[in-house]
């Protein structure tokens, strides 16, 4: 996945490459034997007839590839705008978004833009980017600026 992108660019993306929402890319050679769907959980129809390793073939070879990942991209985009206007209707929407979140960046990097976004509309998601899931150590060594990931007055 490509991070720092608002989900609207994420379909258009596969357009252009192997990549699909979450954090999966195809085009690694490490697809090519791998006999997984894309999401286990996802009922779309690529997810139920296309392994991944068939996904890696086409996106490495033939647009249909990208075609097929759009495809399940605008499948989880329908179920996540779903599942986000029932949380608004339940009164969950900030559970919801931190549910989210927790799934999406496991490791706590959740983009700056995020934090900004979630900022304005009041919802605090500083328990989805902890000192402890930051991992600045790991980060600064990469040579990743860390304010892109973390606020500074979230994470030491």
């Amino acid at each position: 996945m490509t991070r720092g992108l608002a989900p609207s660019a994420w379909t258009s993306l596969t357009r252009r490459g192997a990549q699909c929402l979450g954090v999966l890319k195809l085009k690694p050679n490490a697809m090519e034997t791998d006999e997984r769907p894309i999401d286990p959980s996802c009922p779309c129809m690529v997810c139920k007839n296309y392994t991944r390793a068939y996904l890696h073939c086409l996106v490495t070879k033939d647009h249909m590839g990208s075609q097929l990942l759009s495809y399940h991209n605008l499948s989880f985009m329908m179920q996540l705008s779903r599942d986000l206007h029932m949380s608004i209707l339940e009164g969950r929407f900030p559970e919801f978004v931190r549910g989210f979140l927790r799934v999406q960046f496991p490791k706590g990097d959740v983009p700056k833009w995020v934090h900004n976004a979630m900022e304005v509309a009041g919802i605090d998601i500083s328990e989805c980017c902890t000192p402890t899931n930051c991992q600045h150590d790991a980060m600064e060594a990469a040579g990743v600026d860390i304010a892109e990931f973390c606020p500074p007055t979230k994470c030491p």
